[in-house]
């Protein structure tokens, strides 16, 4: 009997290892036959234009990181959030097809919107003064602090400044140069005074999204003040931005290799491509300067010419005031 109660408990627990080892692959089998089922339920959702678009790279990069469940749980979430961005931004495009008033200029068409075309310069204009005097409101009289400008009212006061073809949708270039046939990547930043800007990138890095950007002719970085005003815009070649694309796409390949989450918005400094920018509008009431070589801020100009406006004095108005109650 002594002899044989250590086969038994060794056989015991070979079978509770084995048991315990099927369930593990179970519930671990379970666990991702539920997160497959959901991210082909969240590109199902999708126009059918961006389901064949965007499902085989989503599922692509599920299977990368299938093996490890939380990472595959994150992967998931973040994917609902990027569909309903998308969608949002087909439906936009959508409805662009619409006739504008009667003044002959139609809202946002399928191909873009052209802000070559003074008409179209001074439309947007209009809807910017009304924006900026609502900014006002919110911010003087009823003390919203969080003002952000919307993206395409963003993206629209850059191409209009620089002549560019607007283009509606997530995932393909932002403009076209109607002169030179150029793809161009617009970022934008709002301005904080004593802080250097950083300009978000995209929302998930991955190969596809590395091609995407390096298509581009050149790139156009806009820094706007609380009150949608654009400040200041800088123009930097592609093969300038050769470098931080570089950087990008060796930290996406370590990630993919290592089964790790692609990186999410990381961030291009305006110090990192200062000097091969070259400056292409700057607002008067601002002014840029180098607090230690290198290290570039934007602030308020405290003195020297200022555009004497209604607008704008309506716009120092609004900030003076703002900034007294931080």
């Amino acid at each position: 009997m002594n002899v044989l109660l250590p086969i038994v408990v060794t056989l015991a627990a070979g079978v509770i290892t084995v048991v315990r080892a099927l369930a593990v692959d179970e519930v671990r089998g379970y666990i991702q036959r539920r997160i497959t089922a959901s991210v082909d339920a969240t590109i199902e959702s999708l126009p059918p234009d961006l389901q064949e678009e965007w499902g085989d790279e989503w599922r692509a990069e599920l299977s990368s990181v299938i093996s490890s469940p939380v990472t595959a749980i994150k992967f998931a979430l973040g994917l609902r959030l990027s569909a309903l961005e998308l969608a949002s931004s087909a439906l936009v495009s959508g409805h662009s097809t619409e006739r504008g008033d009667n003044q002959g200029i139609n809202s946002e068409p399928p191909a873009g919107v052209d802000f070559s075309d003074r008409r179209r310069q001074a439309a947007l204009q209009d809807a910017t003064q009304s924006m900026a005097r609502a900014y006002e409101i919110l911010s003087a009289q009823l003390g919203v602090s969080n003002l952000r400008g919307d993206l395409f009212m963003r993206e629209a006061a850059i191409c209009a400044e620089a002549g560019l073809i607007w283009k509606p949708g997530t995932g393909y270039h932002d403009a076209v140069d109607p002169k030179t046939g150029e793809k161009v990547e617009i970022k934008s930043v709002r301005l904080k005074e004593g802080v250097s800007p950083h300009f978000s990138t995209s929302r998930c890095i991955s190969a596809r999204e590395m091609h995407r950007l390096r298509a581009n002719g050149y790139w156009l970085f806009g820094v706007f003040d609380d009150l949608c005003g654009l400040v200041i815009v800088y123009r930097i070649d592609s093969v300038d931005m050769e470098a931080q694309l570089a950087r990008l796409d060796g930290t996406t390949a370590m990630r993919t290799a290592r089964n790790e989450p692609l990186l999410n918005n990381p961030k291009i400094k305006l110090d990192s491509i200062r000097p091969a920018c070259t400056v292409v509008f700057k607002s008067a009431d601002f002014e840029e300067y180098e607090v230690t070589p290198g290290r570039w801020h934007i602030r308020h100009r405290s003195s020297g010419r200022v555009r004497d406006d209604a607008l704008s004095a309506a716009r120092r108005a609004a900030w003076k005031r703002w900034r007294r109650r931080q």
